[in-house]
């Protein structure tokens, strides 16, 4: 996979998901399994591709703004304390549209170019 530009890289959701905007802050809690349900009660399942992904590289450096291994970390901790479930690891690109599509209340990230029946949602810096 080539290395992509920041602007190509979209946060998309199931179209189960009535959210068409969050902030950074918003988007790492979920991320980091801090927050695990939408605002209507539905449980979000979280989507990423492997931690050596260039894709997953730039998602975590660029919109998360930390790096992989440091998300890997917290989702360590969030497992062995009982407090939480990590995010589902695909193997592919084609893994994780697929994941995206098929789950009620799914969260990751695409590049922009692929048109999916996902919703993408805003990411705000506040």
């Amino acid at each position: 996979m080539s290395k992509v530009d920041a602007a190509e890289l979209d946060v998309m959701v199931n179209e189960s998901v009535t959210v068409s905007e969050l902030n950074r802050s918003e988007l790492r809690q979920i991320f980091t399994g801090h927050q695990q349900y939408w605002t209507d009660g539905t449980k979000i399942t979280v989507f990423v591709l492997n931690d050596d992904n260039e894709l997953h590289k730039q998602f975590c450096r660029d919109v998360l703004q930390m790096f992989p291994y440091q998300l890997s970390r917290l989702w360590d901790q969030i497992t062995y304390s009982g407090q939480g479930v990590t995010p589902v690891r695909v193997s592919s690109y084609q893994a994780l549209i697929e994941a995206l599509e098929s789950t009620k209340g799914a969260i990751g990230y695409l590049e922009k170019s692929d048109i999916v029946k996902l919703r993408r949602v805003e990411v705000s810096e506040s």
